[in-house]
């Protein structure tokens, strides 16, 4: 039973103080997971906004180069974003690698990676003796993924790579420059 002081006011007992602080931690602790997943959720949504502008930047150098697809690089830091950069107003920053350039080739839900988004080996090619590929020649551009989340690479060539990283799900941009989240890509969407 509470007491009042010389005040005239009421005071809490410890045991009525501690109880209070356990309500509040049973609510925090029940609270605490909804709120890691509309963290989530925030950056699954973050990443699909960055794939459609590295989409729709795709799209803008297939038409600048009638419609052929972009020569990867023999070194790592020749992938995709050197070549999208300028449709991304993306400027290399000195002592950066280009996917560290900007926020837009950066994943929030995997800042442990160097390399958050690859590219798809087979919708481009390596060698300077080959001919370049276009996109005419792909015959499923709603099915073939150009870029996906993935474990740490730049380049991949089997969906073992692809990581979804999202709640189970991961993100891809395709060739028709539509993103897509799936919880596993299978090998028709490679080639």
């Amino acid at each position: 039973m509470r007491k009042a002081n010389k005040k005239g006011r009421l005071e809490f007992t410890l045991i009525e103080l501690l109880v209070v602080i356990g309500i509040i931690a049973i609510l925090a602790a029940m609270l605490l997971p909804a709120l890691n997943k509309a963290r989530q959720k925030a950056w699954q949504s973050n990443c699909t906004g960055n794939m459609k502008q590295i989409g729709s930047a795709l799209v803008m150098y297939l038409d600048d180069y009638n419609g052929y697809l972009i020569r990867w690089g023999q070194v790592a830091a020749d992938n995709y974003a050197p070549a999208l950069a300028p449709y991304l107003e993306v400027t290399k920053r000195s002592g950066v690698a280009w996917n560290q350039s900007s926020d837009i080739f950066q994943c929030l839900a995997a800042p442990e990676y160097i390399y958050d988004y690859a590219n798809n080996a087979w919708t481009g090619y390596t060698s300077s003796s080959a001919p370049f590929k276009r996109i005419t020649q792909i015959t499923r551009p709603t099915q073939i993924v150009f870029l996906a989340d993935v474990k740490n690479v730049v380049i991949f060539t089997t969906v073992d790579k692809f990581d979804p990283r999202h709640n189970g799900w991961g993100n891809g941009v395709y060739m028709d420059a539509h993103v897509e989240a799936k919880r596993e890509l299978e090998t028709s969407n490679l080639y």
